[in-house]
């Protein structure tokens, strides 16, 4: 089901209230000693990512008991979902390997799939006092707050529809206006299982290094697309991505006026391996060097 622009807007102003909650697990959680444990030889996952997706899987279904649930870690465990109806798509904490080494680049990641495209994202960032959202049509907005001073807050139906109460300051995010792939600054990630992959990663690397003013990775896909989307990085790629991943950042990119596509340029969809955002003026030069 469609959501209407009122209504979307004000579920939009009470998903940030629920996200900016789960950011104080992680907050709180980072201060002590973490329980990691491996699903892969290098993928991980704490009592946090746990938490956080148990707390957002009660609070959204109490938010709107009709849109369904896909979050990475119930994914690992088998659980499936249809996309055919609305569904909350999460990453509960995007970078996790970053939080267990105690980096700062972690977010939790929340879209709603609704009408066969993105109708909502937030990509909160609670170690670094940034949370970027959107909805369809509305544009995409970074609100900042003091990471030691946030009050928990509760869902509160009577919340504004713009939610900037929450936040010290609020600013609409555009994409980049660099006209060339050289003078781009770009980011990109790299898959759990790095070895056999290594090939295609090397290929690409061969041909963007040369190409752009320099290539950076934060190790979270969410906060990569919402950097993006804010105009610090120009464009970003990745392969071998979840829906989880790129959900949320995905909308922002668009409604920053980007572009997004998969790896040859085309049109992107949450079944592609892998994903290509940037700035217009970029996006078909750095498709073309991509598309191996």
């Amino acid at each position: 089901m469609p959501f209407e622009a009122e209504n979307l807007q004000t579920l939009l102003a009470r998903t940030i209230q629920i996200v900016l909650q789960a950011g104080e697990i992680i907050r709180e959680q980072s201060r002590g000693p973490l329980a990691v444990r491996h699903k892969g030889p290098t993928d991980l996952v704490t009592q946090t990512d746990l938490a956080v997706e148990d707390f957002l899987f009660h609070a959204l279904n109490k938010l709107e008991s009709s849109i369904g649930f896909l979050g990475e870690e119930g994914a690992a465990a088998g659980n499936k979902v249809c996309l055919n109806s609305p569904v909350w798509i999460v990453d509960p904490v995007d970078g996790t390997t970053n939080y267990a080494h105690g980096l700062p680049f972690v977010a939790t990641s929340v879209g709603l799939w609704s009408g066969s495209r993105m109708a909502l994202g937030v990509v909160n960032c609670p170690l670094l006092g940034e949370c970027f959202y959107a909805a369809r049509g509305l544009g995409a907005w970074l609100g900042s707050y003091q990471t030691q001073t946030r009050q928990i807050l509760k869902p509160d139906p009577a919340c504004n529809q713009t939610g900037t109460e929450l936040f010290a300051a609020t600013r609409q995010l555009r994409v980049s206006t660099t006209l060339s792939l050289q003078n781009s600054l770009l980011a990109t990630g790299f898959p759990y299982e790095a070895e056999p992959n290594l090939p295609v990663i090397l290929k690409r690397l061969k041909q963007v290094l040369p190409a752009t003013q320099g290539l950076r990775r934060c190790g979270a896909a969410a906060i990569d697309l919402a950097y993006v989307a804010a105009g610090r990085f120009d464009a970003y790629y990745e392969e071998w991505l979840k829906p989880w991943d790129v959900a949320a950042g995905w909308l922002l990119v668009e409604e920053a006026g980007g572009q997004v596509g998969d790896l040859r340029g085309a049109p992107y969809h949450l079944e592609a391996p892998g994903i290509i955002a940037a700035n217009p003026k970029i996006f078909s030069e750095l498709a073309a060097l991509l598309n191996l």
